[in-house]
């Protein structure tokens, strides 16, 4: 038996829907995907086998969680996907403690933590591969040589938190006295692509799906359209290899006029907008659940490109006494 557990799956419910469907259609009868989530209203835990309220990630409880989700018996499998950037330090460092042949975790090394999570040392990474990225700064080695316009935000963080241009260096100081930790980076303009880069769970490459963002809101794209870029997929091959990657990551970038790319930023999980790379023909969820099955899985695989996603809300309506008995409910 194979059980998918889905970290602080939120709002994800279009991949939550996938994973169940690719666990029903591929694993053992029995399978099940498990939903985490500190908030008993996040929208997604209505859509997976097993919706868990959990402690907020990062603290002890949380762990024990997870150690307990670990303690599978009588040849079961367990793997383990963060949804979160929020996740990827304290799995990072459970999988180097509870990683065995049955129990998988989606996630990068502990070693890879700080590339992914630090924008300075995700710079130096970049710069290390020979790849285009921003100038950046951060006030430990100075600010005197900053340009502008800039743009500034944490150096650890996500989704556009804290994050603002700046305009000169009034705007700079102000944003550098209220920002814990912030790092200044040239302001990049032209069309950001994300690319979900795949990888099977051995760190070996499977796709690199590149997507031209056309409208974001709150940090998650609502419009995209896939596109093909050469130079962008040996990049994401360098930069899996590096890491290594294992499982899905994604890579962020900026199209400048010239059509090449600058590099600006890695996510070590699975991207909020993969349905459209699931759309365009690479199937993430099947790939993850067979190779946690310990299965062969099909390497190297082709997409549609122009093939655009648009996203829309939709209403989950959940009685009180259910609420209340899924935050009552227990490992």
């Amino acid at each position: 038996m194979l059980t998918v557990v889905l970290c602080s799956v939120g709002r994800r419910v279009e991949l939550a829907r996938h994973f169940v469907d690719s666990v029903r259609k591929l694993a053992p009868s029995g399978s099940r995907v498990v939903g985490l989530d500190l908030d008993a209203m996040a929208p997604a835990l209505q859509f997976v086998d097993v919706p868990l309220v959990v402690p907020r990630v990062g603290t002890t409880e949380f762990a024990e969680v997870i150690r307990s989700l670990a303690d599978v018996q009588g040849g079961d499998t367990v793997l383990f996907v963060p949804l979160s950037d929020r996740e990827i330090e304290q799995l990072a460092s459970l999988s180097a403690e509870l990683s065995r042949p049955e129990v998988r975790f989606a996630v990068v090394s502990a070693d890879a933590v700080p590339v992914v999570n630090d924008k300075w040392q995700t710079m130096k990474f970049f710069e290390s591969l020979g790849l285009a990225t921003p100038r950046s700064w951060i006030p430990d080695v100075g600010l005197d040589e900053v340009t502008f316009p800039a743009f500034i935000k944490p150096r650890e963080g996500s989704a556009g938190h804290g994050a603002s241009a700046v305009r000169d260096r009034f705007e700079l100081n102000r944003c550098v006295a209220d920002i814990d930790r912030p790092i200044v980076q040239q302001l990049l303009t032209g069309d950001e692509v994300t690319t979900d880069l795949v990888c099977d769970l051995s760190g070996g490459f499977v796709a690199a799906v590149s997507r031209r963002r056309i409208h974001v809101r709150g940090g998650e794209v609502m419009k995209a359209v896939t596109m093909v870029s050469d130079e962008i997929e040996h990049a994401c091959r360098r930069i899996a290899a590096a890491l290594p990657a294992i499982g899905p990551i994604t890579v962020q970038a900026f199209e400048q006029s010239d059509g090449s790319f600058v590099f600006s930023e890695i996510n070590a999980r699975l991207g909020g907008g993969s349905p459209l790379a699931i759309a365009a023909g690479v199937p993430i969820t099947d790939v993850m659940v067979i190779d946690a099955l310990g299965r062969r899985t099909q390497h190297e695989f082709g997409y549609v490109p122009n093939l655009y996603m648009t996203r829309h809300d939709e209403s989950v309506f959940v009685t009180g006494d259910d609420l209340d008995e899924l935050r009552s409910r227990r490992l």
